[in-house]
């Protein structure tokens, strides 16, 4: 059982609170379970977490949510992650800098393909904050107490651009 994770504490200036990208690796180790696997701020207002919920329509999907006081960004996916044998790309792609902001603003790529299917689609007002440069972000961890069960490798957080999957390779099926 993993008991460790790693934290960064934001200091200086951020390039841009309106762009970023994440980019990593992960192996899940346990489902049916909410597992948070990136982390900002402990959820405290305001926050961002990346994480596979754990009941309803969330058992198992992907969950992004970006969070300050009532502005929120917010996808779910309909499509469950249950291979706990293989390790899943994931890349996230956040620009609120449009002047409607939509789903070309914020894209998600498990394995190379683009997710377009959300139980849960809410998107950022115009130049709205990211909240990954606020406060405290951890990876494999949150709070100091609930750990990520599987493996993380290979994570990339790019401040100030939005790039696409393809920038960090290819996935050969």
């Amino acid at each position: 059982m993993a008991t460790t994770y790693l934290q960064r504490t934001s200091g200086g200036s951020p390039t841009s609170n309106t762009k970023m990208t994440i980019s990593l690796w992960l192996k899940r180790g346990k489902l049916d379970n909410a597992e948070r696997f990136i982390n900002s701020n402990n959820v405290s207002d305001p926050y961002f977490q990346m994480y596979f919920g754990d009941s309803g329509n969330t058992e198992d999907a992907i969950r992004l949510q970006h969070y300050n006081g009532g502005s929120e960004c917010e996808l779910i996916t309909n499509r469950k992650f249950r291979d706990t044998n293989g390790y899943y790309h994931i890349c996230y792609s956040y620009d609120s800098t449009p002047s409607s902001p939509s789903s070309s603003s914020v894209k998600l790529w498990i394995n190379g393909v683009q997710e377009t299917s959300f139980a849960v689609a809410t998107y950022p007002s115009q130049n709205d904050s990211h909240r990954m440069n606020t406060g405290n972000f951890q990876i494999g961890g949150y709070n100091s107490g609930s750990f990520f069960t599987g493996i993380i490798s290979h994570f990339y957080y790019i401040d100030g651009t939005a790039y696409d999957a393809d920038t960090f390779g290819s996935v050969d099926s």
